[in-house]
């Protein structure tokens, strides 16, 4: 995926898609261009598209060190997420178990700490106070498999993968 040369497109965005192109060829834009700030990405500008500068990235050996290839996708994986306690597990739908904990995270690095970044990520509830070393709350979804053993089947703790 690296090098990536970012372009532009046109027409307007229709905020009633959640999968509008144009909205998210804008935020990878953004994004690139905040972790070029923060030294995971290299950023050379190689021309221009009429008036708009068109930037070359390319990942820095910083940005390999946080590097995860999930979901297809090329994503940034960092810190450890730190359980302090268990708060609730419930029983009560059929054949799950969910459980609601307190963590906080640790070994963040300084990149993610960047407000302009973390607000990036508006639905990974936790993440802001995750980043900046405060408790939060989490849930995990467990299915139970057919030797009984409980299986992770959703959650949001603070894995996060941007």
């Amino acid at each position: 995926m690296y090098p990536y040369t970012i372009h532009y497109l046109e027409g307007e965005i229709d905020p009633n898609d959640p999968y509008d192109k144009i909205a998210a060829n804008n935020e990878l834009n953004l994004k690139l261009s905040l972790y070029a700030k923060e030294g995971l990405f290299t950023e050379e500008l190689v021309g221009h598209d009429g008036d708009k500068p068109l930037y070359r990235y390319n990942l820095t050996d910083e940005g390999r060190k946080y590097l995860s290839k999930k979901w297809g996708g090329t994503n940034f994986c960092f810190g450890k997420v730190v359980v302090e306690k268990i708060d609730e597990v419930d029983d009560q739908m059929q054949g799950m178990r969910m459980v609601t904990f307190y963590y906080h995270m640790e070994n963040v690095p300084n990149w993610i700490k960047n407000k302009d970044i973390y607000s990036l990520y508006p639905g990974y509830g936790g993440l802001e106070e995750a980043v900046l070393g405060e408790s939060t709350i989490g849930v995990h979804y467990y299915s139970f498999g057919p030797d009984g053993e409980l299986r992770l089947t959703g959650g949001q703790s603070g894995g996060y993968v941007l």
